[in-house]
């Protein structure tokens, strides 16, 4: 009813909904590389994430979905949320989190009853754990509001070779 009201042929609002590539960061495919998917969320809040995750495994039903976040706003770094995160990656097939220097509170601590969570204090050993755990036909969700292009040219490198 409201396309005729504003003059919009149904099967033309079709074919530009086709079209239309999503909006950017939010569960943005960056591409495949070795058979597994990479996909970029902005995604920072426990909602957020919970959703995005859910999202992927509902679409991608026999894949397992790996997640690698950064808290970067401040309610994450002050752990004003962190009740609510504990239940945000359960879907997860495996989760890294990364402590930074300016989080606020004991991440490792907050996570230590989930055994499919990995808090990482830096990207070193992270390729190994990569390359151990993720397998073709499997997808990456990188999650962060700050810039991800260093998560995203390091797991290129990875997954590309």
């Amino acid at each position: 009813a409201t396309l005729s009201l504003v003059d919009i042929d149904e099967s033309q609002m079709l074919e530009s909904i086709e079209r239309f590539p999503g909006v950017k960061r939010r569960l943005e495919f960056l591409g495949e590389f070795s058979g597994v998917q990479i996909f970029d969320d902005f995604a920072h809040h426990p909602t957020s994430i919970k959703a995005a995750i859910h999202s992927l495994k509902a679409k991608f039903r026999e894949s397992s979905v790996f997640t690698i976040t950064e808290f970067a706003c401040n309610t994450m770094k002050k752990g004003t949320l962190k009740e609510e995160l504990l239940d945000s990656f359960d879907e997860a097939d495996f989760a890294w989190i990364v402590n930074e220097e300016d989080i606020k509170w004991d991440i490792e601590n907050q996570f230590s009853s989930k055994k499919n969570i990995s808090v990482i204090n830096d990207y070193d050993g992270l390729s190994e754990e990569l390359n151990r755990k993720v397998k073709p036909g499997d997808i990456i969700l990188i999650m962060t509001n700050r810039s991800s292009v260093p998560i995203r040219e390091a797991l290129i490198d990875i997954f590309d070779s």
